[in-house]
């Protein structure tokens, strides 16, 4: 059984080494990582929202959007979601975003990983009435977004 076992690892290691059957391999492969590389994402956004918050606390602003792949490159030394896209940020007036572009590499689709907080007290370097416009994909809500709303929306006792 274990001669088996190695030699099929071999023997997948060689095709590996192939261009095509690599292309191939990636695609039987794929549908068993996604949920992992999801999952992973998902511990990631809730991390980098923490730091955020943490940073915009300690500094009294939040990193500004178009800057975050280098706030990211500063504090974790990598600014790429497990699909090897770069996360990013959204700032509203009430809540911060943090995303990854998902599978699909592209920002604002419906497989985009989010996850939205609320603000503290920190402005941003555009000031406290800094909000642009709600992105396409606001309609889109996964339950990390809805529940991260509702208790956004919360008014503290």
């Amino acid at each position: 059984m274990k001669k088996v076992l190695l030699i099929l690892i071999v023997v997948g290691g060689i095709a590996f080494l192939e261009p095509r059957s690599r292309t191939q391999i990636m695609k039987l492969v794929r549908p068993a990582t996604e949920p992992i590389r999801q999952r992973s994402a998902e511990r990631a956004l809730v991390r980098i929202a923490e730091d955020v918050q943490k940073t915009a606390d300690e500094v009294g602003l939040y990193p500004q959007p178009e800057v975050f792949d280098q706030w990211l490159l500063q504090t974790y030394r990598s600014a790429n979601d497990p699909w090897g896209t770069e996360y990013y940020l959204e700032v509203f007036r009430d809540s911060i975003v943090v995303a990854s572009p998902g599978p699909d590499a592209r920002k604002h689709t419906a497989d985009d990983v989010r996850l939205a907080r609320r603000r503290g007290s920190a402005s941003t370097a555009f000031g406290d009435s800094y909000a642009p416009p709600a992105p396409p994909s606001s309609s889109v809500k996964t339950s990390t977004i809805r529940k991260a709303n509702q208790a956004a929306n919360r008014k503290p006792d």
